[in-house]
């Protein structure tokens, strides 16, 4: 008999789930499933309460949206496990709906019920998207997306630290801020070797300069040495004459 109830309640648990049409987003599928047709996707966290209230709600949108639209799919994303993909949209508060179309991104930001989520498939044709910059798809924002894995991971080794080590928390603070620094540094002298390797290779090479021909001094100028001589040779003869006027007025 305990047999028995536990194989029906094997087989209602497998039918609720296979009813349940709730894909699960991960940072590797995102972009090749979630960029392509209708997709309407729950960012969660599993020690979320609200998330945990919202379940039930959600699994019964994805057998809605199973029956009514072969076009359209509906998923979820546990924001502890893809810190890429929870960076890219930003997300501050949980749960967080989006609404994707062909890759472009619209916030639901209606009533957390079914109902709420049927209208908002009937009129989300009127709202508008995201600006460019909140674009999830948008190149910046997945450099967003990688800071938020690496600050999570960040998380995880002090986690780490504090739990087998039993490290104070400001001491793992401390060899951060350390690793940091030394990664920073790193970096940009990477970056400034390669802009300099680069800036060599591309850098033209200076031009041979042209050998200047001599000047040749025409027939009527006279060298410098020679001008300077005359001229002193004059100068001491206009002072030779006057000192002779000078005696002569003096002798009358």
């Amino acid at each position: 008999m305990a047999v028995t109830v536990k194989l029906v309640l094997l087989l209602s648990l497998m039918t609720n789930l296979g009813n349940c049409v709730v894909h699960v987003i991960t940072d590797s599928n995102f972009s090749t499933n979630c960029l392509q047709g209708e997709w309407m996707i729950e960012f969660y966290a599993p020690w979320c309460p609200a998330c945990k209230g919202f379940t039930d709600t959600w699994n019964r949108f994805g057998d809605w949206g199973r029956s009514h639209r072969s076009d359209f799919k509906v998923g979820k994303l546990d924001v502890t496990q893809n810190a890429v993909t929870a960076g890219r949209f930003m997300i501050m508060a949980l749960p967080t709906i989006y609404h994707i179309h062909d890759g472009v991104v619209r916030n639901f930001d209606g009533p957390r019920n079914l109902d709420g989520l049927k209208q908002f498939m009937e009129v989300w044709h009127n709202m508008e998207a995201l600006p460019w910059w909140q674009q999830p798809t948008s190149t910046h924002m997945f450099l967003v997306g990688q800071v938020y894995w690496a600050s999570q991971r960040m998380t995880d080794i002090q986690h780490y630290l504090m739990s087998e080590y039993q490290l104070p928390a400001y001491l793992i603070v401390i060899m951060i801020g350390v690793a940091t620094i030394l990664v920073g540094c790193i970096c940009g002298g990477i970056l400034v070797c390669a802009s300099e390797m680069w800036s060599r290779r591309h850098r033209q090479p200076p031009s041979p300069r042209q050998p200047q021909q001599p000047v040749e001094a025409s027939k009527d100028e006279k060298p410098s040495n020679e001008n300077k001589d005359e001229k002193l040779a004059n100068q001491n003869k206009d002072d030779s004459s006057e000192t002779v006027r000078k005696r002569t007025k003096k002798v009358s």
